[in-house]
């Protein structure tokens, strides 16, 4: 079991340090903020904490968005925390009934999906298709053996991602649960 996130990533290769950083900043204002957080709605504080990693992310893995989902309150849906390139779906409000569409088959499966041509697959929120991604992969975002959110990112252009490429945003999700850990009711 994974302990901590510099335990998970002390060999320093596995994640790049443009990403390990951005996490260490993530934990620490998770950690500082976390009562005054708590007074701030889920959006606004998953945003304010999010949105370097997110830059961080696109720009390691060369994808034009990514986004993470995290249980509503009454957490038999989930909603969009934080993204870059969707945006729409937080001014919109998207939530995504659990077991329904890509990321809600994530969070009840704890599978990884890749979906080279996203217009093959059923997607709850419109603005994956009215934005015009292509391809899109998501992984579950997990703290203490169960899932607490997705983690996806998609290209708009026809893309291949890999088993290499998968692996990777697992491990971005794996450290990103551990940073945020003071923020999620589990």
């Amino acid at each position: 079991m994974i302990r901590s996130r510099k335990e998970y990533c002390k060999d320093g290769c596995r994640l790049p340090i443009l990403l390990s950083t951005s996490l260490a900043q993530v934990e620490k204002a998770a950690k500082v903020n976390y009562q005054h957080l708590q007074n701030i709605n889920n959006t606004a504080r998953c945003d304010l904490l999010f949105k370097k990693l997110l830059h961080s992310i696109c720009e390691v893995m060369n994808v034009d968005t990514v986004t993470v989902l995290l249980p509503a309150e009454k957490e038999q849906q989930l909603f969009v925390c934080a993204t870059i390139g969707l945006e729409e779906e937080i001014r919109e409000g998207i939530q995504i009934p659990l077991g329904c569409g890509f990321a809600g088959k994530i969070a009840t499966s704890a599978k990884r999906i890749i979906v080279d041509d996203l217009s093959k697959i059923e997607v709850v929120s419109p603005i994956l298709r009215n934005k015009g991604i292509r391809s899109i992969m998501g992984v579950p975002l997990q703290l203490k053996d169960q899932v607490c959110g997705v983690l996806h990112v998609g290209k708009f252009c026809p893309y291949q991602f890999t088993n290499d490429s998968v692996q990777q945003l697992q491990l971005i999700a794996d450290c990103m649960g551990l940073a945020i850990e003071p923020l999620l009711k589990i």
